[in-house]
This record gives C-alpha cells, sequence and structure tokens, in this order.
C-alpha cells in the first residue's frame, strides 16, 4: 500500500504533474526519373509539463532530415546516400534558472555520407563520414567529423561474417549542463563546464542459419571493444556546502568489452502447433582505465575540508575496475506456442548483482544523516546474487478481427530492485482486448 508498504515516495518526493505533448511529423519521399531516390523527413515536438515543486519546464523541438540514395551506374553494385539534418531545441524551464536562465538553446546541425558496395555477390562493403555541428545558448559551439566503416562477407549460404568499425561523439544535453533542483534532501547540480564524450567502437561477428525439422533461425555471436574519452558519469558529492546530490561529471577514459549472443527460431511442431522463440545474453566488461583520475572536488566545509573524488574514492567495490551502476550479464528468453488461435507465452529475464555504486550510500549505514535514505547496503548484501524475472502470456483470437490477452509480469511477485532507491514494480496483471480492421 501507500502508506506503511513498500511502495511509497520518499518524504518530500512526491511530484505532481500536469503534462501536455504535441508532435506533428510531416514527411514525403520523391522517386526522380535519373534513379535518384529523395527523402525529406520532418518533425515539430512539443511538450509541457507543469510541476507542483518548481521543476514546471516546457520545450519545442524542431527537426528536418533530408536524404537521397542511388545506386551509381557508373561503378556495378556501388550504392550512395547522403544528407543533412537540423535538430532544435527551445526549452524554457524552472530547472535551469537558477544555474543561469530559465531559457535555453541548443542546435545541432549535420551533414553525412555512405558508400555500400557489393563484390562478387559475397562481399559488402560500406564506408561513411558525418560531420556533426553544436551550438548551445549560442555562446559555445563545436565542429567534429566522425568516421565508420565495416564489411560483410558471406561464407557459405547460411553463414554470414561482420565487421566494423565507428567513431561516436556526445555532446552534452541543457540537462547535464544546467539542471539545479532538489528533492527529499538530495539535489542535482548543473555542470556548465561539462566537456563532450568521444569514444571508437570494434565489432566482429558470425551469423549462422539453421533448420531443424521445420523450424527456421539463426545464432549470432558477437564481440565489441568501445573506447571512451571524457566518460560523462553521475556521480554523487557534496557539490555545495550542506547540499548533497548527483552532477553530471566527466570522469577520465573508460573501455567496455564483451560478448553478444542471440537466438531467433519459429516454425511448425506437429498437430498444427507453431513456435516461436527468441533470446539474448550479453556480458560487458565496462571499466575505468584511469581509475586514480581525480575528476572534482567536492565543497565539504572545514576542518574535514574538500574531498578529491575519483573512481578509486567514490565506488564500493574497485576490484576489478568495474563502472558504477553497470550490470556485466543480462539475459532473456521469449517463447511462444501457437495452436488454432490459441497463444501461450512467456520470458524469463536475468540482471546480474550490480558490483559498484556510489561509495557515500554505504557511509550513511555507519554515519546517518536525518534528511538521507539509509539501507542500501543491507538491502544490496541481502539480495547479492542477481535476479529473475518471470512473465506470462495467454491470446485467444475470438475472430478475424478481435483478439483477447491475458498478460502476467513478475509472475512469481518478487520484490527487486535494479537501482539503489528504485524498487520494481510488484506482480501487473492486464486485460487487453485488441481489434484489427
Amino acid at each position: 500500500n501507500d502508506s506503511s508498504g513498500l511502495f511509497r515516495a520518499y518524504p518530500k518526493t512526491m511530484t505532481v504533474s500536469d503534462t501536455r505533448i504535441f508532435y506533428l511529423d510531416p514527411f514525403v519521399e520523391y522517386f526522380s526519373k535519373g534513379g535518384l531516390k529523395h527523402s525529406l523527413k520532418t518533425r515539430v515536438l512539443y511538450n509541457k509539463a507543469d510541476d507542483n515543486n518548481e521543476q514546471s519546464n516546457q520545450s519545442t523541438v524542431y527537426y528536418a532530415e533530408y536524404q537521397v540514395y542511388k545506386e551509381l551506374s557508373s561503378i556495378e553494385g556501388l550504392h550512395f546516400t547522403g544528407g543533412v539534418v537540423m535538430n532544435e531545441i527551445r526549452s524554457k524551464a524552472e530547472l535551469y534558472a537558477k544555474s543561469g536562465h530559465p531559457d535555453n538553446s541548443l542546435n545541432n546541425y549535420a551533414a553525412y555520407s555512405q558508400f555500400d558496395k557489393k563484390f562478387l555477390n559475397v562481399l559488402n562493403v560500406s564506408i561513411g563520414f558525418r560531420g556533426e555541428y553544436y551550438e548551445i545558448n549560442k555562446n559555445e559551439n563545436v565542429l567534429k567529423p566522425i568516421f565508420r566503416g565495416g564489411l560483410s562477407l558471406a561464407l557459405s549460404k547460411a553463414t554470414f561474417f561482420r565487421m566494423s568499425y565507428g567513431q561516436g561523439y556526445r555532446y552534452p544535453t541543457i540537462t547535464e549542463k544546467f539542471i539545479y533542483t532538489g528533492a527529499g534532501g538530495l539535489y542535482v547540480f548543473p555542470n556548465p563546464d561539462l566537456k563532450p564524450e568521444t569514444s571508437q567502437n570494434t565489432e566482429a561477428g558470425i551469423k549462422q542459419g539453421f533448420k531443424l525439422w521445420n523450424i527456421l533461425g539463426y545464432l549470432d555471436l558477437s564481440a565489441f571493444w568501445q573506447e571512451y574519452e571524457n566518460t560523462v558519469e553521475y556521480n554523487y558529492g557534496i557539490w555545495e556546502v550542506g547540499k548533497p546530490g548527483f552532477k553530471f561529471v566527466n570522469t577520465g577514459s573508460s573501455r567496455v568489452r564483451g560478448l553478444d549472443f542471440s537466438l531467433a527460431a519459429s516454425g511448425k511442431l506437429f498437430y498444427g502447433f507453431e513456435l516461436t522463440v527468441l533470446g539474448g545474453y550479453t556480458y560487458a566488461l565496462p571499466q575505468t582505465t584511469d581509475p586514480d583520475f581525480i575528476y572534482a572536488l567536492d565543497a565539504r566545509p572545514l576542518p574535514q575540508g574538500a574531498t578529491e573524488l575519483s573512481y578509486v574514492s567514490t565506488s564500493v567495490d574497485t576490484s576489478n575496475y568495474i563502472l558504477k551502476y553497470r550490470f556485466e550479464h543480462t539475459g532473456k528468453i521469449d517463447a511462444e506456442l501457437t495452436w488454432k488461435g490459441i497463444s501461450i507465452g512467456g520470458d524469463i529475464r536475468y540482471y546480474s548483482f550490480m558490483k559498484n555504486i556510489d561509495k557515500t550510500f554505504y557511509d550513511l549505514e555507519q554515519n546517518p544523516l536525518p534528511y538521507l535514505p539509509k539501507g542500501i547496503k543491507s538491502y544490496r548484501e541481502a539480495h547479492n546474487s542477481g535476479t529473475w524475472l518471470y512473465d506470462a502470456r495467454i491470446k485467444v483470437s475470438l475472430n478475424k478481427n478481435f483478439s483477447a490477452s491475458l498478460i502476467v509480469d513478475n509472475a512469481d511477485n518478487k520484490t527487486y530492485s535494479l537501482r539503489p532507491l528504485k524498487i520494481e514494480s510488484p506482480r501487473t496483471i492486464k486485460v487487453m482486448l485488441m481489434a484489427k480492421f
């Protein structure tokens, strides 16, 4: 219940919000006589939220992308794709007023081109370039070129090998730079000096098709390696005297390596039964490569004085330099059996134990503060073996146009938390009627 049970808001964190959203997405495609395909996609998105705790905000997003595609007849099998993109954001929010001004703008303009070439019907090669321009509040701007390339090779009729390399670039959002708010004794602080995050990503994989009786499907296994500079993370600290909370900061360089496996299969069994199976598993090793880098000083008053913040000084587990708030193992498998308009299915999900979080939450166990939550350490010690979740569903086709479904999420009503201080939903039962015309 909402007053004495688990599912209740922490004191002074409840927000009542009246939200209005409007969007319009006009688009047009045109094929010219010369073999050119022209595409124009646009969007206007308006969002206004009136909140009761000085967090009201409104924004308007203007988006447009023009793209042209052509198969170049001068070189057999060569395809060209190019385009330009505009994304402009206008924001007015109380959330940003205390860090400067409630009115902020972020403009992003980009141009890109990509060439795809097929060789001997077995090898596809792709090379692309993109230029990104960002401007925030008309007083800070940056231009960044990025590159990507990849190939796909057919080793046999049902076996494919692929490899790709790409550069990434993420400019900070208005929220990351200018948000200033608080609730329940915790605050979120602005960081106008936050730097863009850059990355490099390499991936190699193999996809194998198969047929088992009347079941068709594929198995896909890939390995990935990502390198990040100026990694942006949401970290805890005393960023103003007497005000604990979180801020987006650049924590140095980091690396994510891992494996990804997926399975998809479907087909007919016996006596009219049909089976569909979808599954996936990801192993990721997210690590800092600069654990002693001091990314900030907090604002603790004398006599203790400012504290140097680094990965080592702010983490509860530094044994393998795992980044905070990350899962190393995640997996899901979904299966559905259908017979004469009746479908029975379900899925199993798994999240490994989150090894590393902000050390401050553990420190609160020994030195509790009246306005900050406690109990995270004891909860994590009692729930340190990962989380298994089970969902179930049944669907019945009533006729050609109507179907009814019973859906049960978290079927065994597990009490669990995937993020500190956030308890997830209990068993949820939904009845749904669908009509198609």
